[in-house]
């Protein structure tokens, strides 16, 4: 039987700090010389210490802090922008915590989150358990101990426990592997090979998310804050072929708007070939703010419905009106996945979160010529006014 040379790669960001904070760039080199990049394995890894009012780390007993246990870690990434040596820059995705919450609930449901694949990105089933998962745990049993011991063996307690005196230095810090959402990640073909011959050195840049965007909660001080160490992006290659096959990923262009009328009307210009879009809500006076899940899937007030207005790929004039909420979700969940698997649940939108809207145009429409129109009709004001985010689904050839 023969083997494939398939190699694990590690990569330590160009600018190593002790520790990384909001508004901080991080970047990794992807050298992979001779061999080809497996789309789909890229991943970010470190680990996290969360400061609940400023100066003191979330600790074990009641506090309550949190990211959207929907994403998880993902909430630490605002934006990631891919380069390539040979061709420039390929993607430029931004407000991907928001994104990959609409995609996680258009796919997934919260019984989903137990899973390994989505357990070690730090997400969770619920609130509650987020609340846990940012704690710094003990590596092993400590219980039993008297204040002042030095604790040097396994004392039993069970993992986590409440510990004496002096335990608090073996704590470690929640650690994550992540798999950012992103176009190397995001196949829309059968080939997942990507030459190193065809992009040169591959460079990928993270902005790290504002305090506020990712962290929220009961006990969560205005100045919450966090930060990122160990940072490593983590990817597999293979033997380089010859000749590079057709490859199709998939990427995200968002837009973001205001809605503050009982009839709003968003037009925008796309640059980008596209075969669908996602549209998402959240109030204005609920963003970055630390009592409020800042990717919450809002409902706007009493939506009744929704026009979408393009040129399709034959130029001719298209209107799509979906008349009552259940169609405005039924198409949003279907522009997101083709499956009937989705954490879009009635109780979740009587709290109003798992609310998404958009289409799936059923062709690719190149919006880079023409304006395309989305028309809504609620029962939102001025006084009550939402934020739109957009996202336009387009494809990259290589």
């Amino acid at each position: 039987m023969s083997s494939i040379d398939y190699r694990y790669h590690s990569v330590e960001c160009e600018n190593i700090k002790a520790a990384y904070t909001e508004h901080d760039n991080v970047d990794f080199n992807l050298n992979f010389t001779g061999r080809s990049l497996v789309c789909g394995s890229i991943r970010l890894e470190g680990e996290v210490d969360i400061f609940p009012a400023g100066g003191t780390t979330l600790n074990t007993g009641a506090q309550r802090v949190r990211v959207d246990h929907m994403i998880g870690a993902h909430a630490f990434i605002s934006s990631c922008v891919t380069t390539f040596q040979n061709q420039g820059i390929i993607e430029n995705a931004t407000e991907l915590p928001r994104y990959a919450k609409m995609v996680t609930c258009g796919t997934a449901s919260a019984g989903d989150m137990m899973e390994a694949k989505y357990v070690c990105e730090l997400r969770s089933s619920d609130a509650v358990i987020s609340d846990e998962v940012l704690k710094p745990q003990c590596p092993c049993d400590v219980g039993g101990g008297t204040a002042g011991t030095t604790i040097t063996t396994h004392q039993g307690g069970g993992f986590g426990s409440t510990t004496p005196a002096g335990a608090d230095s073996l704590k470690i810090s929640p650690d994550f592997s992540i798999k950012p959402v992103m176009a190397l990640n995001n196949l829309a073909g059968s080939n997942s090979l990507l030459n190193y011959t065809t992009t040169g050195e591959i460079k990928l840049s993270f902005n790290l998310a504002r305090n506020l965007e990712c962290l929220y909660g009961p006990d969560a001080a205005a100045n919450v804050s966090y930060q990122l160490k160990n940072l490593s992006v983590c990817y597999t290659s293979v033997p380089e072929q010859p000749g590079q096959q057709p490859l199709t990923l998939r990427t995200s262009l968002c837009l973001k708007s205001n809605m503050n009328s009982q009839l709003s009307n968003q037009s925008a210009r796309v640059p980008a070939i596209c075969d669908s879009m996602s549209v998402s809500f959240i109030r204005l006076g609920r963003e970055i703010s630390n009592l409020h899940n800042n990717t919450a899937l809002e409902k706007p007030t009493n939506i009744e419905n929704m026009k979408f207005m393009f040129n399709d790929s034959t130029s001719n004039y298209v209107t799509y009106e979906l008349r009552n909420r259940f169609e405005i979700l039924h198409y949003g969940i279907k522009a997101l996945s083709q499956g009937s698997h989705n954490n879009i649940r009635g109780d979740l939108l009587g709290a109003n979160d798992s609310f998404v809207a958009g289409l799936d145009f059923g062709q690719v429409v190149d919006l880079s010529k023409q304006k395309f129109n989305i028309q809504i009709d609620s029962q939102i004001s001025s006084d009550d006014p939402f934020l739109v985010f957009s996202y336009y689904h387009s494809l990259v050839s290589l």
